[in-house]
């Protein structure tokens, strides 16, 4: 009787319950792979929205370049360029044509140029136009 309660108060301490190896091994391994998926994902991200926001400055100071053209009367009104962006790396340029589609009116391109932190270069184009 006496050894039969030793047994089974070791069996009782084998008995616990706890991860083996071979799971820490297989949840470590999960974690790592799931680690890296989310640190690319990240990476990815973090450039689409800084892409998003060169679009929206870029976007902006063209609208802004339209809407002082809506203020200057129509003989005033000529082409040129603005390097002088208070965000660094944007240049401003717009060109007038005269008489185009038709007499009486002004083709109004306003283009705004950057270059991303890749070097690649980029534009965003607003057209309008102007009567007399």
């Amino acid at each position: 009787m006496r050894f039969q309660r030793k047994v089974r108060s070791i069996h009782i301490l084998f008995k616990e319950r706890g991860f083996t190896l071979v799971e820490m091994i297989v949840a470590m391994f999960i974690f790592g792979v799931l680690a890296t998926g989310m640190t690319t994902l990240m990476g990815v991200l973090i450039q689409n929205n800084e892409f998003a926001q060169d679009i929206t400055v870029a976007t902006t100071w063209a609208e802004n370049k339209m809407e002082e053209f809506e203020n200057i009367p129509f003989e005033s009104i000529t082409s040129g360029w603005n390097w002088d962006l208070p965000i660094a790396g944007f240049w401003r340029v717009w060109e007038v044509r005269d008489n185009i589609p038709q007499a009486g009116l002004k083709q109004i391109t306003v283009m705004v140029i950057w270059f991303d932190s890749k070097y690649q270069f980029h534009t965003v184009s607003l057209l309008t136009l102007k009567s007399t």
